[in-house]
């Protein structure tokens, strides 16, 4: 509730530290999400461009009316804020958040994330790298919907929170398109868990 004092952590990266600061801010759903699959081309990426569909995050109405259960939420505030904290914690790439969309009553965020890279990787290369985050699970190629998603959550509550859909993860060149599916009642929640475990025990992110 401090947002924006305090420094950025979303593991397994931090913020820079802010003289004087002695407050940590944790990371938001949307960045708890898209971090971990980021992360593991740091070193590679030029630019990162991310789209992003989430659940409306506003007050609900008292009353249910269909012209508002069908409305579809423009969020630029939110496209900002996620755009800085992008910047803040990939300070050497070029960070662009093309949108935030919200709609009513959605089980799974849809985050599509664009990297530009210095040097070329194969689909194969980009999935491998994935499965080695935490909190991620890259789907068979014939899984391209949260359906199958919920049909094997409500099997075991062991499936990461972060699913990368593997058929959609599509590589042009130097040019990288990641598609994943982010189960809000877990994506943050974990990575807390994992920054109070960094902060409170010292391990290494």
């Amino acid at each position: 509730g401090a947002n924006p004092e305090g420094r950025l952590i979303v593991p397994p990266l931090v913020g820079p530290e802010i003289p004087g600061e002695k407050k940590y801010r944790m990371g938001d759903c949307i960045l708890s999400g898209l971090i971990p699959q980021i992360y593991p081309f740091r070193n590679m990426a030029k630019k990162i461009r991310v789209c992003m569909l989430t659940q409306y995050n506003g007050r609900d109405a008292d009353y249910t009316i269909e012209e508002r259960v069908n409305a579809v939420y423009v969020r630029d505030d939110l496209r900002e804020k996620v755009e800085q904290d992008l910047a803040l914690l990939f300070p050497a790439q070029e960070v662009e958040v093309e949108e935030v969309i919200q709609v009513p009553s959605l089980l799974h965020y849809k985050a599509t994330i664009y990297l530009e890279l210095d040097s070329e990787i194969d689909a194969e290369g980009v999935r491998n790298a994935l499965r080695h985050m935490p909190h991620v699970r890259v789907s068979p190629d014939g899984v391209s919907s949260t359906y199958d998603i919920n049909l094997a959550r409500s099997i075991s509550g062991s499936l990461p929170p972060i699913t990368v859909f593997g058929g959609c993860v599509q590589v042009r060149g130097r040019s990288v398109r990641i598609v994943s599916a982010l189960y809000y009642r877990q994506v943050a929640v974990l990575p807390n868990i994992d920054a109070v475990r960094m902060l409170g025990r010292s391990m290494d992110p």
